[in-house]
C-alpha cells in the first residue's frame, strides 16, 4: 500500500524532499537563535558564591602573611585572588582584568619609587580593585538587560507576524464575502 502523498512519486524523491524541508528548518532555527542575541553570559553567575569564598581565603592569607612583605607583595598576592576569582567564574572580559591588572603594576611601581606610600597607595589599590569588580557586575547588568530589550524585540516580531497571518487568514475566509465582512 502506497502512502497518498506519494502516489506516483518515487520514494526516494520523497525522502529527499523531505530531509531537504528538514534541513531548512533546521538552519532557519539556527539562525534565529544566533541572530537573535541570545549569546552566553559575561560569566557564570552560579560560579560566583564557591569563587568569592576562595578569593576571601586567598585575600585573608595574603593579609595575614603580610609581615615582612612590602605593600607591593600584598597588592601582587590580591591581584592574584582577583585573577583566580575572575578565571573561577569564568569572566570573558580580558580586557578589564588586563586593565586592572596594568593599574595595579602601575601604582606598584609608584610605590617602590616612593611617588605614593602608605594609606594613599592602600586607597589606589582599592579604588583600582572596586573599579574591577564593578566592571564585573555592570557586564552581567548590561547582558541582562541586552537580554530583555532583545526579548521585547522577538516578543513584538512575533505578535506583529501573528497580527498578519491573522489578517491573510480571514481575507482567504469565504465565509467573510458572505457575511458582508
Amino acid at each position: 500500500m502506497r502512502h497518498p502523498p506519494m502516489a506516483g512519486k518515487s520514494p526516494t524523491l520523497y525522502i529527499w524532499a523531505r530531509e531537504t524541508v528538514m534541513r531548512r528548518i533546521a538552519a532557519a532555527f539556527l539562525a534565529f537563535f544566533a541572530l537573535s542575541g541570545f549569546g552566553p553570559p559575561p560569566y557564570d553567575l552560579a560560579a560566583v558564591p564557591k569563587a568569592q569564598t576562595a578569593r576571601q581565603k586567598s585575600v585573608t592569607a595574603c593579609r595575614a602573611d603580610s609581615n615582612g612583605k612590602s605593600l607591593s607583595d600584598v597588592m601582587t598576592c590580591v591581584l592574584a585572588a582577583d585573577s583566580a576569582f575572575a578565571g573561577a567564574i569564568g569572566f570573558r572580559d580580558n580586557g578589564v582584568l588586563e586593565q586592572f591588572s596594568a593599574g595595579v603594576t602601575a601604582l606598584k611601581t609608584d610605590n617602590d619609587n616612593g611617588k605614593i606610600v602608605g594609606v594613599d597607595a592602600a586607597k589606589r589599590f582599592t579604588a583600582l580593585e572596586g573599579d574591577f569588580f564593578t566592571a564585573i557586575r555592570t557586564a552581567y547588568d548590561d547582558y541582562e538587560a541586552e537580554q530583555a530589550q532583545q526579548y521585547a524585540r522577538d516578543s513584538a516580531d512575533a505578535a506583529e507576524q501573528n497580527r498578519i497571518s491573522m489578517q491573510r487568514m480571514d481575507s482567504m475566509n469565504p465565509m467573510n464575502s458572505m457575511m458582508g465582512n
